[in-house]
Parts: structure tokens; sequence; C-alpha cells
């Protein structure tokens, strides 16, 4: 009997917490359920021969809960190819006690949900231990690049140099290459077997050890490949050159013999070299300066001429096998740096985290790590600083650059009062500010977050491709060991050399990296670039669906306008004869605490209005407010309460006041001492560029849609100004919720832009839930895209990264399956040599890289 706890989310009542009892205890296997609603946890007993996890959290998630699971992320070492990530993701996704498995091959990095109640850690790293590779303790990303970029650098050009006399060797196998001199110590077959022995063996174990741990766990790489084909041509020609030994025996002299002692010494120190694991330059000098000398003095030796009648040399393939690792590496190498080059947004973002703060404690000014400030403290933060923590500024002010977060170049003026956020740039001025951080920790911190999250999860299109590696492996092999065998047996019987060509260059051109990486190169890029624009997409998922999107539905407060009231007319009566009828007014309105006071106190302080004395102000609530200014009787509210009070209104005013509210502005009038005064007009403005977006995304074939709680005229005006193609008013959160479904039900990609706690339900419906930054945590936690800025046209970068992003992923595909198509053929019929097969594998990876990074360029 198995005992699991884990938290349920979206309970809100005891009928929840009593209905998931009730249901999961009915379950076939279950002897106890238990839910508790206060600390939203459920604990089961159940018998693991009889039911599943799987089918507990179904059960719970069908009744319209959601089952949250602890997450883990670590790296993992040894994975090559897509095929490694996708059988660390089977092998896990198996195992019981883990609810979802994300593996990423190009953040090296895996990242799950699981109930520790059924599977640890320990259980999780045997069984990655198991598949041949290792999880490790996370360090800073940039140190790991560095350190894995040196070593392959290191190989590369090792292996260069080992192989270039190789490399010149292969002049001699083809007749249109017969005008180069070709030095007679290159065609030695000990000469060319010391070379190609450490990058076969010492450069190229990484190959050897990857494909063991592969095989050993039941699985299969790209590894596998290049160990086998590069195997297959090392080893044939060690047997040829020692059927050779014979008749090159009487023909070996002194200097071949000291040629053959110093390319020993050569080896031996090369293989100390490259199996150490902590190099430091100035040591390596040594060692650096011996193997140079010893490489000069065999080239000099390659100018002795053995013997006027030597024996004839056999054609040996060394070259092949180093070549073809050279070559593999110089691939993975640029690919490398490619791929740091994609992720390059997220070291942006690292870069803008800061370490030390100073901050105000009684007199003294005291510098402390970020990590030790307490909400409350006074940090200082001086111009040109980046500022360290979010919080708000208590005293001074500045401009503030946001675009780190935002994407906006502007630098925003932030003054006391106003909030600011860790990484931005403080320009101008020295201020204070107050820590105050929200709980799930810095605006830099959840962007961080999120953004890693979204590059590692997988894109529908990644898992079909993964999906597509992890079989090719296994028939490439078949593949070329059939084709080998009918070149042997029917096309060329008898010619092993040809057969073991056509093996090597099938198995290496069949390579299927270029398909693992062309999906979540793409993904890293594209979500890194939005990132720099203000844009975070929560998971590829959402990154490949957005781009589908044909339906675009707003909510119209706080998104398509301001969300803020704001004094937009006003119009005096034919009968006032108060010449300050609006100082009268404004000193009435700053008495009062209420947003439409201050929609009103603002516009017209702005106007150069002066408040005078007022004696007494009341509110009236659901009617306005009565004031005493200057010994005269005054009344500011609704219709009802200048008919309460019997204030006279003269048909001009009532005609011209129906108009404004058919507009969608809500109007308040006011009377003096029994006359009417005249009339002011409130509305929620117009978002600047929520025009010139509904006309773009119209433009790019979206239908717009509003959905508000405010009255018909007020949602007619609005949807009528922005050119939406539809709208509807007095509607409910959970109305909001029934449209998106309806849309969806009639067969519509929905995407729901929101900013409210309102707004939360539809977010989530919509297939893409679009949150604007200024908005509240619940409409962002809802989303799966977040708007960083309260721009508009944000939306518009958003779904056009989505479309550019699937376009290159799409190239990147088509290449990568061009390079196997084509490719494989050829090099089963004999016309591409095993040298060409490794160029065009490793090219092949690096185009697709490459590919990718033009997505860093992109410009709305």
């Amino acid at each position: 009997m198995k005992q699991v706890k884990f938290n349920v989310e979206g309970m809100s009542c005891g009928a929840c917490s009593a209905r998931i009892e009730k249901s999961v205890g009915k379950m076939e296997g279950i002897q106890k359920a238990q839910v508790n609603l206060a600390s939203n946890t459920a604990s089961v007993y159940f018998d693991e021969t009889q039911v599943r996890m799987l089918d507990i959290e179904q059960r719970v998630e069908k009744l319209g809960f959601h089952v949250a699971a602890e997450k883990a992320e670590f790296y993992i070492d040894g994975m090559t190819c897509a095929a490694c990530s996708t059988r660390i993701e089977k092998r896990l996704g198996k195992t019981e006690g883990i609810k979802n498995i994300a593996v990423s091959l190009t953040l090296e990095k895996a990242a799950l949900e699981y109930y520790p109640d059924l599977v640890d850690q320990n259980t999780i790293n045997k069984i990655v231990h198991d598949l041949g590779y290792q999880i490790r303790q996370e360090i800073k990303v940039e140190d790991k690049d560095q350190q894995g970029s040196d070593m392959m650098t290191t190989h590369m050009w090792v292996a260069i140099l080992l192989s270039f006399p190789l490399f010149w060797a292969m002049a001699d196998h083809f007749a249109f290459l017969d005008f180069l001199w070709v030095p007679e110590l290159f065609m030695n077959p000990w000469f060319q077997l010391a070379l190609a022995t450490p990058v076969q063996f010492a450069i190229g174990a990484r190959f050897y050890q990857n494909a063991y741990r592969a095989v050993r766990s039941g699985g299969t790489n790209m590894d596998l490949l290049v160990a086998l084909g590069t195997s297959a041509a090392y080893f044939y020609s060690v047997y040829l050159a020692y059927a050779s030994l014979n008749s090159y025996a009487n023909h070996v002299r002194l200097a071949d013999i000291e040629i053959i002692i110093m390319m020993v010494v050569f080896v031996s120190f090369l293989f100390l070299y490259l199996k150490s694991e902590k190099k430091d330059l100035r040591k390596d000098l040594p060692i650096i300066g011996i193997v140079t000398f010893i490489y000069l003095l065999t080239y000099y030796g390659s100018l002795i001429r053995i013997n006027e009648h030597d024996a004839e040399m056999p054609d040996l393939y060394f070259e092949t096998s180093a070549v073809l690792i050279t070559l593999i590496l110089v691939g993975k190498t640029l690919e490398s740096r490619a791929k740091k080059r994609s992720n390059s947004a997220m070291k942006k973002l690292l870069s803008t985290q800061v370490k030390d703060a100073t901050v105000i404690r009684g007199e003294e000014y005291v510098t402390v790590q970020v990590s030790d400030l307490q909400k409350g403290e006074i940090v200082l933060v001086k111009a040109g600083e980046k500022i360290p923590i979010d919080g708000y500024i208590v005293e001074g002010s500045s401009f503030i650059n946001e675009a780190v977060i935002n994407g906006e170049s502007i630098p925003s003026e932030k003054q006391s009062g106003d909030r600011v956020y860790s990484g931005t740039m403080n320009q101008n001025a020295t201020f204070k500010m107050k820590v105050d951080p929200p709980a799930e920790g810095n605006i830099i911190d959840q962007i961080i977050r999120i953004v890693e999250e979204a590059q590692l999860s997988k894109a529908p299109v990644q898992r079909f491709a993964d999906k597509i590696s992890g079989y090719f492996i296994p028939i490439v092999i078949i593949s070329a060991l059939a084709a080998s065998i009918t070149w042997l047996t029917v096309i060329s019987p008898g010619d092993i050399t040809q057969a073991i060509h056509i093996l090597i260059a099938v198995l290496v051109i069949s390579c299927p990296c270029a398909l693992g990486l062309a999906t979540p190169v793409s993904i890293m890029a594209g979500t890194g670039r939005a990132a720099e624009l203000g844009v975070l997409f929560k998971g590829g998922e959402h990154l490949e669906l957005a781009r589908k999107v044909d339906t675009i539905v707003f909510d119209k407060t706080g998104t398509l306008t301001k969300g803020e009231p704001t004094l937009v007319k006003y119009e005096r009566s034919k009968e006032n004869r108060e010449e300050d009828w609006l100082e009268v007014v404004l000193s009435a309105e700053l008495h009062m605490h209420h947003p439409i006071a201050e929609a009103v106190v603002n516009g017209l302080q702005e106007k150069g209005i002066s408040p005078i004395p007022v004696s007494q102000v009341v509110n009236l609530p659901g009617y306005g407010l009565q004031a005493l200014v200057e010994k005269k009787q005054v009344f500011i509210g609704n219709y009802a309460l200048m008919t309460k009070n019997n204030i006279v209104m003269n048909e001009e005013i009532q005609s011209s006041s129906i108009q404004e509210q058919q507009k969608g502005f809500t109007v308040f009038y006011v009377s003096i001492d029994g006359m009417l005064a005249g009339y002011l007009c409130i509305a929620d403005t117009i978002r600047e560029d929520a025009v010139d977006t509904i006309k773009q995304l119209k433009a790019a074939g979206h239908r717009i849609i509003m959905l508000t709680g405010d009255s018909e005229e007020a949602a007619r005006s609005i949807a009528e100004q922005v050119g939406a193609d539809s709208y509807r008013s007095n509607v409910l959160p959970q109305q909001k919720y029934e449209e998106i479904e309806k849309l969806k039900a009639e067969g519509a990609v929905v995407a729901m832009v929101g900013d409210g706690v309102n707004d939360a339900p539809a977010l989530a419906a919509a297939d893409t839930g679009i949150a604007i930054g200024s908005g509240s945590d619940f409409a962002i936690e809802s989303s799966d895209i977040t708007l960083l800025s309260n721009s508009l046209n944000k939306i518009t970068t958003a779904l056009d990264i989505s479309k550019q992003t699937m376009r290159n992923i799409k190239q990147n595909l088509f290449w990568a399956l061009i390079y196997n198509v084509v490719g494989i053929p050829f090099a089963a019929m004999g016309l591409l040599a095993p040298e060409i097969a490794g160029a065009a594998m490793a090219f092949s990876s690096v185009s697709v890289v490459m590919n990718a990074l033009r997505l860093q360029f992109y410009k709305p």
C-alpha cells in the first residue's frame, strides 16, 4: 500500500474537497482519500498493483481541479544528440511518481514534476546514471559553457594538427590530384598510424564512451554511428598495414626507426595532454613546445627518402577515420559557439542581476549582498547604477531605462511612490527606494524563470522530430550494413575496400544531429529575442500555437483603455452666471477620495484651475456629493441627484448630455444655488496605440472581438473607436469564459487579451492567453504570453515572432531531412566519399544552428 500527498489547485469551498474525496475514494485500489481545503492538499492511500498515480491525477483533473507536483531541474552530462534526450525522457516518463519530464539537448538540462512520496532524487539519479549519463550540480551557465568550449576547441585544433598530413596524403587516392606533391613520409603506414591513433582513441574517446553508454542501456545515438564508421576505416587500415609488414621490412632504415620513435614519444605526450582534465596554459606550454618540436622533426624526416626501390605502399584509410573525426569536431565546435549565441538573451538577462546594494541603516551606508536585503529596508541608488531589487521610490526622482524588461528604449520618469524594478538602469539622479519584492521574486528573476521554462519545454513539432530521431539510428545501421553487404556480394564482389567505404559513408551521412537541433535552437533563439522585446512565452507549445490564432478577444477596461477615469469634457449651461463654477467643482471634489473625483481634480488642475475655500462636503452614495463653497449650495452628481433636488434641466443641456452618454461618456451634472451650472464628462480613454494595433491585427487577417462589463453605450463607443468587428457589453467574468468556449466550439483559434483578475478564467480558457504586464498577478499567472510593457503593439510582435520562429523551424527540419533523404542514397550508391559525407553531416548541423540565429536579428 502506497501513500502519496500532493497539492490540489482550484478548490474554493468544502463542496470541492468533498467532491474530490468522494470521487477518488470510489476508484478501484483506493483505500482512503483525504482532502484538506485549508492547506489545499490531498492524501491518498492506494494499491499500486490496481491503480496508478496517473489515474488519480486524471480523476482529479477531470473534476475541474489541477494536481500540482514538486518541480526539479538539473543538468545532464553526456548527451550528444536528440536520441539521448529522447531516451532519458522515455525512461523517466515511465517511472511511477514522475508526472512530467522535459529534457533539452541544447540546454543540457532536464525539468520534471514528481511526487517525492513515490520517487526520490536518488532514484532519479540512478535511472539517469544507468542510461549512461550523469546528473551534476548546477554551476554558472557561463562557466559551464566556457569549460566545454575550451575543451572542445583544444581537441579540435589538436585534431587538425594531426589530421593535416593525413588530409594531404588523401591526394594520392585521387587521379585528378596527381599534380600535388605528397611527401614520402606522409604515405608511410606507420607514420599514418601514429597520427591517426591519438585522433581515434584520445580525441575520439568521447564517441566510444557515449556509444558504449547508449548501447549498454539498450539505445543508440549519433556517437554510435561515428564510432562504427571511423573504427571500420581505422582497423581495416591497421590490418592492411600489418599485412604489408613483410614486404616493407627489408627496406627499413635508421631514419624510419628514428621517426617511429619520435612519433611514439609524440603520441605519449599527446595522450597525457588530452586526458588531463584540468589545464593551465602556462603549465601546458612545455608540453605544447615538445609536441611542436617533435612534429617539426617528423615533418623534416618526411624529406628523407627511405630507399629508391621501396616496396609499393598499400592504400590505407587512416585519413578517413582521422579527417572524419576532425570534421565532426569542427562542426561541433562551430555548433557549440552558435548555440551559445542563440542563448545570448538569457545571458543578457543574467548580466542584469545585481549582486550588491547600498542600504541605509541608521546613519550608516552599508554595502550588502542583494540576497541579504530585507523587505522595508531603504536602499540608495546612484545615477548610473542598476536597481538592485524591486521596490518603490521614497525620496527623489529619476529617469529609468526599463528596456531590459519591456523592450522600450525610451526611459520612464519615476517619482516618489512609483514602483521600480531590479535590473533596470537609473540614468540621471540619485534616489532612495524601499525594498518591496513580490512573493514570486524580483521581476528579472521571474523573467529568467519563464524564459528558461519556455526554452526547456518542447513544442509538439519538436516531440515529433525527437520521435523520428529515436527510431532513425537503428534503421540507419541496418541500412548501412545492407548497402555494404550488397556492394560486397552483388555490385562489386569481393571488393572489401569499397564495401567499407559504403558502410562508413552511409553511417556518417545519416547522423540525425541536425534533425534533433532543428526545433530547440529555433525555440531558444525565438523566445530569447521575444524576451528582449518585452514578450514572454511560457512554453514552446504556446510559441507554436500563437501563429494559428485567427480570433483575438480583448477585454476593454485596462486593456484597450487606460483603465483610469479621465475628465474629457465639460459644458457650461447658458443659465450659469457663475464665472468661477469650475473652481467650485474643483474645491468640492478635492475633499473626495474616489477615482472619479481624482479624475476631475487632475483634469481641472491641468487646465490651471485653482481651488477656493470650502465649508462642508457630504458624500451622497449612489448620487454624488453635496458641498458648501463660499456659502454657495453645490450639488455634483447624476441625473437622479438633480431631480431629487428639483434642479431644472433645460432641453439643450439634456439633449447634449444624452449625446455624450451615447459616446460612452459618464456625465455628472453640477448645480450651484439651485441653478444648473453645467456638466462634466468622464471617460476611460483609449490607449494611444490601441487603434493602430487593431488595424495591424485586422490587416493580418484576425477577427477582433471586445468583451466588457460596461454599459452598452460605453462598449459601443469604444468598439467603434478602435475598430473592433463585434463586441458584447454587461459581460460578467464567467460569461467571458463562456464566450471563449463558444468561439472555440465554432472552430476558432482564440487568443484572449486581458489585464484584470476578472480576465483570468477567460485567459486560461483561450487557446492563447495574453496578459498585459501592468495587469494583476492572477491574469499574468493564467496567461500563456505576458507582455512586459503596456504597449498593445507587443501583441503583433508576439504573434509575428511565433510565425517567424515556426517558419524557421520548418526550414531547419526541411534541410535536416534533405541532407538525409538525398545523402543516404548517394552514399549507398558509392557517390560520396566518407570524408565528404562527414563534412556534409557536420555542415548540416552548423547550417541549422546558423539559420536559427537569424531570429536574433528579428525586428518588429
